[in-house]
């Protein structure tokens, strides 16, 4: 059977021989193959090279193209990267920033806290003892009417408990802070009191040594002035450093723990006495300034300005003389001291003018003596629906006052039979802070008591008392203090 293809082949060598006389086995070219189809092979293979080469080409482009995509890839994650990494510095550093001014602030608010509670008769330990350098200090004229603490840092500190002197100890270096950034006047005075407040803390920690011992300690440092004291403190820690395990090494931990707080406290002294001179010269300047003398009157007034303020100091220490100066009053406070505060509680003594006695026109023979005592102020947040609806936990609302604890030493009553009362009365017009504030907010509660203790006054807010005992109500007189203890009431929002 003859395929189609060789039908066709044959057709067409018999038209090439009718036409030429040629054919595949007879033809002048010797081609064997004359009637078929003639196949350029060498062409075929060239453009089949160009097409592989083109497609090869072709991929490589692609490679370079991804290439070049990935690798703008990394570039472009390379300048977010530095990008990130200086929206991180530039973050750090405006917390920096931020973190300092927030520090800065806080401690500038430590001395607005400070005369605040000085103004308003709460003043706390660190209080008295920054008075006098905020009185130096007070560019606003917001302390010129406060007259000027003339106890020793000492004195205030002697009768604080551990917890108290430690706290003492955090507000001193900020204030010390402060002093660094303001040009350091009084650096060595903050300094000082943190080292007495130190070794007082240290020395009311340490059970070990003997009162005897004590005893000893203190007599052997009695009457030292600096430069013995600093020998000493070089004698003891060259012995210590020599012997540490030497048997009477308590000793000498004792004294050089006294030593310290003993040139702490003569370093206070000298302090103390220059703030008092620099008062004392602000004080006739500002007499001066105000009458504008002439110079002939100058000193005369400088004198009479010197004597003004001696005496405004002496009344000062009348004033502080007048409390009960037995030993079992301050032994009373001093206990009732060590229990400390607790939270959201402040010292308490806003004084107003007292009454005479009703007793004291059949017995004027009496000298009158002022009660020590220890009062101390409740505050906390009022969670009602208001404030929980406007602030958080994290930006509380103002603190309100809650209640009072007063605790008023009355150790030598002649008759201890008859129990202290007190007595409450409204305040009148002329004591509210400010002419906005009605007479009616605050009340005078009055304590009184038989010879020989005059009259104490404090002003109170005004507001119903909660006498449930459930709740911390507590009036009673027992071994010789008046503890009267109370909060307020707390009125639920109702629609």
């Amino acid at each position: 059977i003859v395929s189609q293809k060789e039908i066709h082949v044959m057709s067409k060598s018999v038209k090439l021989h009718e036409k030429l006389g040629y054919t595949s086995s007879n033809n002048p070219f010797g081609d064997s193959k004359l009637g078929k189809k003639f196949v350029w092979k060498k062409r075929d293979e060239v453009r089949k090279n160009e097409h592989r080469g083109e497609g090869k080409s072709v991929l490589d482009e692609i490679e370079k193209v991804r290439e070049r995509r990935l690798a703008r890839e990394r570039m472009q994650r390379e300048r977010e990267e530095a990008k990130e990494l200086e929206m991180r510095r530039r973050e750090a550093e405006q917390f920096d920033n931020w973190e300092e001014k927030e520090e800065e602030f806080h401690r500038k608010q430590m001395k607005l806290r400070s005369k605040i509670r000085i103004k308003s008769g709460r003043g706390e330990p660190i209080d008295f003892l920054a008075k006098n350098i905020l009185i130096l200090d007070d560019s606003d004229d917001e302390l010129e009417n406060e007259t000027p603490e003339t106890r020793e840092p000492r004195e205030i500190l002697q009768y604080l408990s551990q917890s108290e002197l430690l706290q003492v100890t955090q507000d001193a270096n900020v204030y010390k802070e402060l002093e660094k950034e303001c040009g350091g006047e009084w650096l060595d005075y903050w300094r000082e009191v943190g080292r007495l407040c130190s070794s007082l803390a240290e020395k009311k920690k340490d059970k070990e040594i003997h009162p005897a011992v004590a005893k000893d300690v203190e007599k052997f440092l009695h009457d030292k002035s600096l430069q013995e004291l600093d020998g000493i403190l070089r004698q003891v820690k060259r012995k210590r450093r020599r012997e540490p395990d030497a048997e009477d090494i308590t000793y000498w931990t004792a004294v050089e723990n006294q030593a310290l707080a003993a040139r702490a406290n003569a370093r206070l002294y000298e302090i103390h006495r220059k703030i008092l001179t620099r008062q004392s010269k602000l004080f006739s300047s500002q007499s001066q300034k105000n009458n504008l003398p002439n110079h002939k009157q100058l000193n005369v007034l400088d004198s009479g300005a010197s004597q003004e303020f001696t005496t405004q100091v002496q009344r000062t220490q009348r004033k502080l003389a007048h409390f009960d100066q037995s030993q079992a009053a301050i032994d009373m406070e001093a206990r009732e001291r060590s229990k400390g505060l607790n939270e959201g509680e402040e010292f308490f003594h806003v004084e107003v003018s007292p009454c005479t006695p009703p007793w004291l026109a059949s017995q004027r023979h009496i000298t009158l003596i002022k009660p020590r005592y220890l009062n101390k102020i409740k505050t906390g947040f009022e969670w009602n629906k208001y404030n929980q609806t406007h602030y958080t936990a994290e930006e509380p609302p103002p603190k309100m006052v809650q209640g009072y604890i007063f605790n008023i030493f009355y150790p030598q009553l002649l008759d201890p039979s008859i129990p202290p009362t007190f007595v409450l009365e409204q305040a009148p017009p002329d004591d509210a802070p400010s002419q906005n504030s009605a007479a009616n907010e605050f009340l005078i509660i009055r304590f009184r008591a038989g010879p020989p203790y005059e009259e104490i006054a404090f002003k109170i807010i005004n507001m119903e008392w909660d006498r449930n005992s459930k709740h911390g109500y507590n009036c009673v007189f027992e071994h010789g203090v008046l503890q009267l203890h109370f909060n307020f009431k707390r009125w639920r929002y109702r629609r």
